[in-house]
């Protein structure tokens, strides 16, 4: 018979939590986490309600249903805003935020934000209406293309480049809270297409129309990468990309742990032999790295039962099911005593 089923629900945000009707405890952003033995088999209703915040009045409470069957639990079709995490030993992560009502942003008249005469007459016009928007439209004022680009910005630029080729392109460039956004329009035919669009934190186009970008990676470690991109054949391809390169190193033996396994998975393969000690990094190459951990999702802490080894650290790496539900696997990694301290050995538990 398999284990009797622990759930664990965790939430991002400030809430209760109640299992079956009855209240368990509280969750919030410290990422704390509240658990209860469940039957073996049959139905579990799990609800979260908000508690305070900054934006307490526009959630609501959220309930969802669990079944569970021989001890393991029976994924529904729909996972609704849900995320499983299986741990081996029957614990079951169930990650869930409160409900939160559509806020409608204040009406505000629209206004043109740049304007450009562009080629044979057609002109191209910025403007904001709830967000931004691209018009081009011919000198009868005819529409060539219409575009949506950015719902949460309010200002950009537009601006013509010629291609060695001499093909003329059209760039909007918006500055979100996010990020920035390039996009660049090219006319062929008569026809007005959209051939490039990309999100990073910063751009930047020559005169010939290549475009440099830097991006940040979605790491612990906040990597950047600094890509260029030419136009070739009617379209952008990465002509260069230097490696990415960690913002800052890691602090502690946690943090070394989950530089690695993201060093892995991205296939940063210099950083994560970096991160071993010289006799582990002696006896492995990268390759055998990759097949042993998989190919994985994401990291985790482990939720419970890990013991506390000195100069260990006990890590989850999650490898995708299906939408929103994923298989954890253990390992236990083993440091060295040099400073700072390096990966000497890595095994699945």
């Amino acid at each position: 018979m398999n284990a009797i089923p622990l759930l664990v629900v965790q939430s991002k945000s400030a809430a209760a939590v109640e299992i079956n009707g009855t209240f368990i405890g509280e969750i919030g952003e410290d990422n704390n986490a509240v658990s209860l033995p469940v039957s073996h088999t049959g139905s579990v209703y799990v609800s979260i309600l908000p508690l305070g915040g900054a934006h307490s009045s526009q959630r609501f409470s959220v309930t969802r249903k669990l079944a569970f069957s021989g001890g393991e639990l029976a994924l529904p079709e729909r996972m609704d805003g849900m995320k499983v995490t299986r741990w081996p030993g029957g614990v079951f992560a169930l990650e869930l935020e409160p409900g939160v009502l559509e806020e409608r942003p204040p009406y505000s008249f629209p206004f043109t934000v740049a304007a450009l005469d562009w080629l044979r007459g057609a002109r191209a016009t910025l403007f904001y209406e709830n967000g931004l928007h691209l018009l081009v439209e011919d000198a009868d004022e005819k529409l060539l293309l219409g575009r949506t680009i950015a719902a949460g910005a309010r200002t950009g630029a537009l601006f013509a480049r010629t291609s060695p080729s001499g093909e003329e392109l059209l760039f909007v460039h918006v500055k979100e809270p996010e990020g920035e956004r390039l996009l660049c329009v090219r006319e062929a035919k008569g026809r007005f297409d959209v051939i490039f669009e990309h999100e990073a934190e910063g751009f930047s186009v020559a005169e010939d129309g290549s475009v440099k970008c830097h991006k940040r990676l979605d790491t612990h470690l906040k990597h950047e990468r600094r890509s260029t991109y030419a136009l070739n054949g009617g379209e952008f391809v990465l002509v260069a990309s230097e490696p990415a390169k960690r913002v800052r190193k890691p602090a502690a033996r946690e943090e070394t742990v989950i530089a690695f396994i993201e060093a892995v998975q991205n296939r940063f393969e210099n950083e994560a032999l970096c991160y071993l000690s010289d006799e582990l990094s002696r006896s492995v190459d990268f390759g055998d790295i990759s097949e042993f951990l998989g190919d994985f999702e994401c990291w985790a802490r482990p939720l419970y039962g890990t013991p506390v080894e000195e100069n260990c650290v006990f890590m989850g790496i999650c490898h995708k099911v299906s939408e929103n539900v994923y298989d954890a696997r253990m390992f236990k990694f083993e440091f060295d005593e040099c400073s700072p301290p390096r990966i000497d050995n890595f095994k699945e538990l």
